[in-house]
């Protein structure tokens, strides 16, 4: 991933009443993470809204001259969630309000972040939503961090009524990583888990391959230099990535 020079952040959060008690760790992962993209640019905006996008749906707009009180507010601005929707929230507030229109700025890399402690519940496949991220954006740069509960978190911390977010991993998986863990620390792990400070060093892959069928392409010339390990159903790289390049990994059964 190349390095932004502007970014627009949108977090995209479940205000369940189940999440009431975690307001307080998103308003310092929005913090910590406004610290991390300070490194790289001061031209960036973050914005909050909530999973339903019903009553007050959006908290912003934040950026290099907002307060850390008013971040620890942020949360606690929006409505709380009758529905946990948050790729029908995220389409419809990109394409019929006024606030996104204005929010997320034509050109301009996004950075979006979806936290909740339930499944996402809205009708569009993660497949489809993926293609409309895709078309959206058209050849501008964006980046997705899903936090949600794993089926290896921690039970102690998995209130009742908490579900696996399946389609959140997956949708993950489209950016190559997987959701980060809802019951562990991941305000820590936002800039480590976007295209801001992620180095490109590896890539799990979703079939499981005959070892000598796998081809690996940077910005389309073949590679030699990488590794394969079956325990992890991983390919290691060990050649050097330039910002902004295109890696593909194929799968050739002929072996040519």
């Amino acid at each position: 991933p190349s390095k932004p020079e502007s970014l627009d952040v949108l977090f995209v959060l479940d205000t369940s009443c189940s999440m009431s008690d975690d307001y307080e760790k998103v308003s310092i992962g929005m913090d910590l993470l406004r610290g991390d993209i300070e490194t790289l640019t001061n031209d960036y905006n973050m914005a909050i809204i909530n999973s339903s996008l019903k009553e007050t749906y959006f908290a912003g707009i934040y950026d290099k001259d907002t307060d850390s009180i008013e971040f620890l507010l942020a949360p606690f601005i929006l409505a709380h969630d009758t529905s946990e929707e948050a790729f029908a929230s995220h389409y419809t507030f990109a394409m019929n309000t006024e606030e996104g229109a204005t929010f997320l700025r034509p050109g301009v890399p996004k950075l979006y972040i979806y936290i909740s402690d339930e499944e996402e519940q809205s009708p569009i496949s993660v497949e489809l939503f993926k293609k409309w991220l895709d078309q959206y954006h058209g050849e501008t740069q964006y980046d997705v961090i899903t936090i949600a509960i794993r089926e290896n978190s921690d039970p102690d911390c998995v209130r009742y009524g908490a579900t696996i977010g399946y389609k959140y991993d997956q949708l993950s998986q489209y950016f190559n990583k997987r959701a980060v863990d809802f019951c562990g620390d991941w305000q820590l792990a936002l800039a480590d888990s976007s295209f801001l400070l992620r180095e490109i060093t590896h890539m799990q892959l979703s079939n499981n391959p005959e070892a000598d069928s796998i081809v690996v392409y940077l910005d389309g010339v073949k590679q030699e230099d990488w590794y394969y390990l079956w325990t992890t159903n991983t390919v290691y790289f060990e050649f050097e990535i330039p910002e902004g390049s295109i890696i593909k990994i194929g799968y050739n059964k002929e072996g040519t």
